[in-house]
């Protein structure tokens, strides 16, 4: 699948994410979709604080989310900073994405 993203940046709120997101969207080899944070990964969001809720956007098929990417890019981004606060999104972002660039 060629329109998976390759970098995954997994960081935390008020830490400048979208500063990086507005300058590297500038970049014409990086492709990062308009969404910013498309949160597909993770599958309890705000676990600290409502540990019953799930993310509704978990369950969709993993093509909808690749389908975000286009394939003619040499770096494609997901800026999804609620990974960092599920532990199980590691398991589900090797799986999908296998070995990719994380910045945190």
């Amino acid at each position: 699948m060629k329109n998976k993203p390759n970098v995954l940046v997994a960081g935390f709120s008020r830490c400048a994410t979208t500063y990086l997101f507005n300058l590297l969207k500038q970049h014409p080899e990086i492709h990062i979709p308009k969404e910013k944070e498309i949160n597909f990964l993770h599958k309890y969001p705000l676990l600290l604080s409502h540990p019953h809720l799930i993310n509704p956007k978990y369950f969709l098929p993993k093509l909808i989310y690749y389908n975000k990417f286009r394939a003619n890019k040499k770096i494609k981004m997901d800026f999804s900073m609620m990974t960092s606060y599920d532990l199980s999104s590691a398991k589900r972002i090797r799986i999908l994405l296998g070995e990719i660039k994380k910045i945190i």
